[in-house]
């Protein structure tokens, strides 16, 4: 029998998912395949296979990497314009700008914290009205591992002919009408870094139903090499492999992914129930998505209760089109990435959390509302 905590959360997994014995098991299998690094990688890749339900997968070095990759492979390059939520992680812009294109930055939904379809529909009909060419791609976010609104942006694609990359870098284990996300765009991307719900100590994926795409961004990821060849090579290329050592690590971590996916849902659960509606607002999951609660972003409901109150959480991003970097390149939205960013945080939700921590954090941010 389970030992359950005052959380109502196994003991087993609070604060003890993650071991010494975990990068002894990694270190051992990396020394293993010292001499077959490429058998590291197509591990890791058959397992994660397993869990987004695509065989089509390439590990990468970090999920900015996946980013890169996904544009070059799908053809977006110099004056090209994409279109990207002006909230998320300055990532998405950044990797428009290595291929150097334009990035259109979107406003969000006023019910959640994803890209508005409406604000995309703005941009398509602004550049049809002007005459101009419509934006090559649309990179729309998963934010904090919440699925957008799959079914009308890709409805939007398919009319307008504009590809779709989904950057799933935090939704690992998100589903969306039953489907694991990632699979829905022309390509879709997974982060491993640090923060993420499982680590690779840092890496990214790139997946996609179509071969092709994975083989050429493959290919790109290995400094173009033509394969076979004296080190001939087709195109500029990158050293975007994810490292050995990181996959052997990420293939342990995947055994425990399903196991910290759980406490992920128990500690949201648990929060909500001790918080929700008494000051801070929840992004509960609707009924056609399940998020994988990556983290768990809250929003203070009562105006004169300053963000400053909660400096001791994690901040949510501050829009892209407000960054003065990226002042030059149009918005379509209103205020709400702003307000969100001035009275939002995330509650701590991290894997090795301890029953403590989550209890100190509650009794704080109760303390805090109570002064309202």
């Amino acid at each position: 029998m389970r030992e359950i905590n005052s959380l109502g959360i196994s003991a087993e997994m609070l604060g003890q998912i993650y071991k010494k014995s975990d990068l002894y098991e990694a270190s051992s299998a990396f020394a293993e395949h010292m001499g077959h690094p490429m058998l590291s990688q197509r591990t890791f890749e058959e397992g994660l296979s397993v869990i987004v339900e695509n065989s089509n997968v390439l590990a990468t070095n970090s999920g900015t990497s996946a980013l890169h990759l996904a544009l070059r492979v799908l053809g977006i390059g110099q004056g090209d314009e994409v279109i990207c939520p002006t909230f998320t992680f300055v990532a998405v812009a950044n990797a428009i700008r290595y291929v150097n294109a334009r990035p259109v930055f979107v406003g969000i939904e006023e019910n959640s914290l994803n890209i508005s379809v409406e604000h995309i529909k703005d941009v398509i009909n602004n550049r049809l009205k002007r005459n101009k060419p419509l934006p090559k791609a649309i990179i729309a976010v998963h934010a904090f591992g919440i699925p957008f609104n799959v079914k009308e942006i890709v409805d939007l694609c398919n009319l307008y002919n504009i590809h779709l990359i989904e950057d799933a870098a935090g939704a690992l284990g998100s589903r969306y009408e039953g489907k694991h996300v990632g699979n829905y765009g022309h390509i879709g991307i997974f982060s491993f870094n640090y923060n993420k719900i499982i680590t690779t100590a840092g890496g990214g994926a790139l997946i996609s139903n179509t071969l092709n795409y994975v083989d050429k961004a493959r290919a790109l990821a290995s400094q173009a090499k033509i394969t076979g060849s004296n080190y001939v090579h087709f195109d500029l290329g990158y050293n975007y492999i994810m490292h050995p050592m990181a996959a052997e690590l990420g293939s342990v971590m995947l055994k425990k992914f399903y196991e910290i996916l759980n406490l992920k849902q128990d500690l949201y659960e648990f929060y909500r129930s001790e918080l929700n509606g008494k000051g801070l607002e929840f992004f509960d999951d609707a009924h056609n998505y399940r998020s994988n609660k990556w983290l768990i972003p809250v929003t203070i409901a009562h105006t004169n209760i300053g963000r400053e109150r909660f400096s001791e959480f994690t901040r949510m991003w501050y829009p892209l089109h407000a960054q003065k970097i990226f002042n030059e390149f149009d918005y379509f939205g209103n205020d709400r990435a702003l307000d969100i960013f001035n009275k939002g945080f995330c509650l701590p939700n991290y894997s090795y959390i301890s029953e403590d921590e989550v209890w100190d954090t509650i009794s704080n941010i109760k303390n805090i509302l109570a002064d309202e």
